[in-house]
């Protein structure tokens, strides 16, 4: 093989495994979602929320929007105001579309791909809207439907 051709293959094997990071590439490793309140069915504001995952802790008021890091962990909201007992959500992530193509990828760049994905927290969503209500404690999908979490 001539130098030509090893530069062509060379860049055409790099070209491929950095696209294999599909999520990183395409989607961010942060989201920007709302927390809105409730009891009893009615909208309650004002509250404090503390919203943690393992790449960071965040605050809001609600309503409110805040960006937070996405990662492979559930996203735990704990809000609180007088006179209501506290509300606990436990947002659980899902794997986004652009990282399912690392998977359409075989071979190496899926192995590479999928680790800087995951690794970055690229791979994963979580509700755009999370609703939490005031004195119960939910466990919610990428999509704020409730979901029944297994035990580890």
């Amino acid at each position: 093989m001539n130098w030509n051709g090893f530069v062509k293959l060379f860049s055409i094997v790099l070209f491929a495994l950095i696209l294999t990071a599909c999520a990183t590439i395409f989607s961010s490793t942060k989201q920007t979602l709302s927390v809105q309140t409730i009891a009893k069915g009615k909208m309650v504001s004002g509250a404090q929320c503390q919203l943690t995952n393992p790449k960071g802790t965040y605050f809001l008021i609600s309503p409110g929007t805040v960006t937070v890091n996405k990662a492979y962990d559930p996203l735990i909201i704990k809000c609180e105001k007088d006179g209501f007992e506290p509300g606990l959500v436990n947002a659980v992530s899902s794997t986004g579309a652009a990282a399912i193509a690392n998977i359409l990828f075989l071979g190496l760049g899926t192995v590479i791909g999928g680790a800087i994905d995951a690794g970055s927290g690229a791979a994963y969503n979580y509700a755009d809207l999370i609703t939490v209500a005031l004195g119960e404690v939910q466990n919610i999908d990428n999509e704020g439907k409730p979901v029944i979490v297994p035990p580890k």
